[in-house]
């Protein structure tokens, strides 16, 4: 018999309780219309969903499966106390123009150009000298080091 864990919308979990337990809470209208439940090798599902529930538990009525609303139970509410703006990122209207935005338009690929690499910039013949008396110089101190 597999295990379930029962996770509550205050993200808090129940102990592990063994199928025929869960059932029980189920028939006791224990459950939350808004607790998910998990099998221990499974994933979470909401008790709502039906579609899940018919698959894991049968033909089980689901009619007395939460609290009645007669009961004393609590609800959440929440209220806005002020609007939430999302941070915009600032855009230099000097290097860029406001996209064009047609509505139901179908959407269209844009050429992209990519600039060529430009060629490696070529070593002055002064530069190679000091180039090879540096080489030449860490090959001493290299040697003489680990003689």
């Amino acid at each position: 018999m597999r295990s379930w864990l029962v996770r509550h919308p205050d993200f808090s979990f129940s102990r592990p309780v063994s199928e025929d337990e869960l059932k029980q809470k189920f028939a006791a209208g224990e459950m939350q219309a808004r607790d998910e439940i998990c099998a221990g090798d499974g994933y979470w599902f909401s008790l709502q969903d039906v579609k899940e529930m018919r698959k894991h538990f049968g033909d089980m009525p689901l009619d007395g499966l939460f609290k009645k609303a007669n009961e004393e139970v609590t609800q959440e509410r929440f209220e806005v106390t002020a609007s939430i703006q999302a941070p915009v990122r600032p855009v230099s209207t000097a290097t860029q123009s406001k996209p064009q935005i047609a509505n139901h338009s179908p959407v269209v690929p844009i050429p992209v150009s990519f600039e060529e690499e430009t060629p490696p910039r070529k070593i002055s013949p002064t530069m190679k000298i000091l180039l090879t008396l540096l080489a030449v110089i860490i090959g001493i101190l290299v040697f003489v080091y680990f003689d």
